[in-house]
C-alpha cells in the first residue's frame, strides 16, 4: 500500500491577532467576512503583496472553519465576550492548536522542536530543517513552510527565537482546563490515538509546551473519557 503523501498545505504566517478577533467574529456571528479579513491581513502586511495576503487570508477562514472537535467546542462553550476574556497564553494555545488540525505540518514542527528541547535547551535551525525535509522532501516550499510555521509558533509562544537559527522553548502559562485540553485533543486526534491514558500524557515530549496538565477530567468539553479497569481515567474519543 502506497504511504499517504504529507502536504504543506500552508506556506504564510497566520498573524496571531487578526486569528483571534475572527475567532470572536465568528462566535458572534457564525461567520467570517472573507472581504473585512483578507483587509486586515493587508494592512498588517502592507509589504508582503496582494496573492500573499490572500493566502494568509485563506488560510486563516480555512482554520476557523474547519469541521473538528475543537472547532465545535469553541463555538459550543464561548460567547465572543469569554473567549476575549481569556489570558493571553489560553488564547495562544487554543489558535495554535486550531492550526496545527488544520496544518499538520505545523504540528510535525512542534514535535520536532519538543523531542530535542526536553533533553537541551537550545534547538538550531538546521536540525529542524533536516527532521522536516525527511518528512516532506527538500524543496522551496518546504523552506516556506518552516518559516511561516515558525513564525506562527514564535507569536504564540510556543517556541522563542534567541538568536538566528537558535530556539528555545517558549512561555505559555495556560490556566484554563480548556485550552490545556485542546492542545492534548490535538495530540489525540494528529496521533491517531484510539485510546490514551492521561498518565502517558506526561511522557510525551509536546504536552512540554504546557504548563502542566491540570485539568478537570469530570468535566471536560472537548475530550471524552472513561476509567479503565484500574481506576485510571483513560481519553477514548473526541466530542
Amino acid at each position: 500500500m502506497t504511504e499517504k503523501k504529507k502536504i504543506i498545505g500552508n506556506e504564510q504566517p497566520i498573524p496571531v491577532d487578526i486569528m483571534i478577533d475572527s475567532i470572536i467574529e465568528y462566535l458572534e456571528t457564525k461567520d467570517i467576512d472573507k472581504e473585512g479579513l483578507l483587509l486586515k491581513v493587508k494592512e498588517q502586511s502592507s509589504s508582503s503583496g496582494d496573492n500573499r495576503a490572500k493566502k494568509a487570508a485563506n488560510a486563516i477562514y480555512s482554520v476557523i472553519t474547519k469541521s473538528s472537535a475543537l472547532n465545535r467546542a469553541i463555538v459550543k462553550n464561548f460567547t465572543p465576550e469569554s473567549f476575549y476574556k481569556l489570558s493571553e497564553a489560553d488564547k495562544n494555545v487554543i489558535v495554535m492548536s486550531l492550526v496545527c488540525l488544520r496544518f499538520p505540518f505545523t504540528y510535525d514542527l512542534l514535535f520536532a522542536f519538543s523531542k530535542l528541547l526536553n533533553i537541551q535547551d537550545l534547538v538550531n535551525k538546521q536540525y529542524i530543517n533536516e527532521k522536516m525535509a525527511s518528512m516532506y522532501g527538500s524543496n522551496l516550499s518546504l523552506e516556506h513552510g518552516i518559516e511561516a510555521a515558525l513564525k506562527t509558533a514564535i507569536d504564540c509562544k510556543f517556541i522563542t527565537r534567541d538568536k538566528p537559527g537558535l530556539f528555545s522553548k517558549g512561555t505559555n502559562i495556560v490556566t484554563t482546563s480548556f485550552a490545556k485540553e485542546a492542545w492534548i485533543a490535538t495530540f489525540f486526534e494528529l496521533n491517531g490515538k484510539k485510546s490514551l491514558s492521561i498518565n502517558d500524557l506526561y511522557y510525551e515530549p509536546v504536552m512540554s509546551y504546557l504548563s502542566d496538565l491540570k485539568i478537570d477530567w469530570k468535566n471536560t468539553k472537548i475530550l471524552e473519557t472513561v476509567q479503565d479497569y484500574s481506576n485510571q481515567v483513560v481519553i477514548c474519543k473526541l466530542k
